[in-house]
């Protein structure tokens, strides 16, 4: 058997179900990554229905896929956006374009981050 190495990982917006004291947990190395880099600006411009994209929600960050803007204006005038994820069955969901960021991908074995394309939608 080989050690793996784990690293203890204390998240700010879980909590722990039996008292209000923040989830700590041992995480194997190769399941973290680092932060994505700052949003680049005008990233919304090049937004197309099906776009992979990330939404706040509960402190954390879910993978969603762009459908259009609440208002029928252009992606990056936009203040609100229609989504959906598969986290809400068919649902979707309007929300504050500050809540969203480009969908990212974390290149382990090139240490680098790239945006995730459409045809990447179901990769992990």
């Amino acid at each position: 058997m080989s050690v793996r190495e784990q690293f203890l990982v204390r998240y700010e917006n879980i909590f722990e179900a039996s008292s209000a004291k923040p989830l700590e947990e041992w995480v194997p190395a190769e399941l973290l990554r680092p932060q994505p880099p700052p949003t680049p600006s005008a990233w919304r411009s090049a937004l197309q229905v099906g776009s992979p994209l990330e939404m706040q929600h509960e402190g954390g960050w879910w993978q969603v896929h762009y459908i259009s803007t609440s208002d029928g204006t252009e992606p990056c005038d936009a203040t609100r956006c229609l989504v959906y994820g598969r986290q809400w069955g068919d649902g979707q969901v309007l929300v504050d374009v500050d809540a969203l960021r480009p969908g990212w991908h974390w290149r382990a074995t090139l240490d680098v981050w790239t945006t995730r394309l459409s045809h990447d939608v179901d990769e992990k």
